[in-house]
């Protein structure tokens, strides 16, 4: 029994239904890791898990008005990437809660970082807007006209929150806001990963592949079989033909005395 296979979903196509943490090499490297598989979506997902994924305290730093995340995932970011050769697409849900000033990605104030360090200053499903949170790409943010929940100064709770889901960016590696009020604060949520898998298998893998080759192995041999019989039959046929011509014009020889 394999003890190791492509992505989750290799492992649900193959009988796996219990959701739990599986050895997995998706680019055939020969090096397998270990993942953590959902077998009851279909198709499977991996999840890729970090060490800030609970809803965590933020505030104004003792040394200046900046917060700095670094998010570390439980595999190296080159596993991850691997993960992603076998995927469809890759998410990552992430919130922020503030009060007072909180994390401006209007303004150019705050930013993460994606998979390869780049900064990327919007936050949630916002087609790459730069400054925008997913209220401000909607028109519904708390107060008109803003680009996000969290860039006016208010003395209240306030939130943004969605998906990043361009598969180039994620995930995110670091988050940081650079101007913090003095009492600001709030909570930021970062997600893990989910990569939603493709079917690993080559088309001569999958059901339909493998009954179509059986089906074309067993008409190919069939045809060499008749072939080959019809060719034997034309030989024998030949040979007792020519026998029995042979006998004949002995017979007649033979009768006419011309031995």
């Amino acid at each position: 029994m394999a003890t190791v296979r492509r992505n989750c979903e290799d492992w649900r196509l193959h009988r796996s239904t219990d959701n739990g943490f599986y050895q997995v090499d998706p680019t055939d490297s020969g090096t397998s890791f270990e993942v953590e598989c959902d077998l009851a979506s279909n198709p499977a997902r991996t999840i890729i898990h970090h060490d800030k994924e609970p809803r965590t305290f933020y505030s104004r730093s003792s040394n200046g008005n900046y917060m700095t995340v670094d998010v570390t995932y439980w595999i190296a970011l080159e596993k991850i990437d691997a993960v992603k050769t076998r995927a469809l697409s890759c998410s990552q849900y992430v919130k922020m809660e503030c009060y007072r000033d909180g994390v401006e990605f209007a303004e150019n104030k705050a930013y993460w970082l994606g998979r390869h360090s780049e900064k990327y200053t919007y936050w949630g499903d916002v087609n790459g807007y730069s400054g925008y949170c997913e209220c401000g790409l909607a028109g519904n943010c708390a107060n008109s006209g803003d680009k996000c929940n969290c860039e006016t100064s208010s003395y209240d709770w306030k939130y943004d929150d969605g998906t990043l889901v361009d598969m180039s960016t994620v995930p995110l590696t670091q988050l940081r806001s650079d101007h913090l009020a003095n009492n600001a604060r709030g909570y930021h949520t970062i997600g893990p990963l989910i990569c939603i898998d493709v079917d690993p298998r080559a088309w001569i893998e999958t059901p339909a592949g493998v009954t179509l080759t059986f089906i074309i192995v067993v008409m190919s041999v069939l045809s060499i079989v008749m072939v080959s019989l019809t060719c034997y039959r034309k030989q024998l046929w030949k040979l007792l033909t020519w026998k029995c011509k042979r006998k004949k014009s002995v017979t007649l020889v033979y009768k006419n005395g011309t031995f």
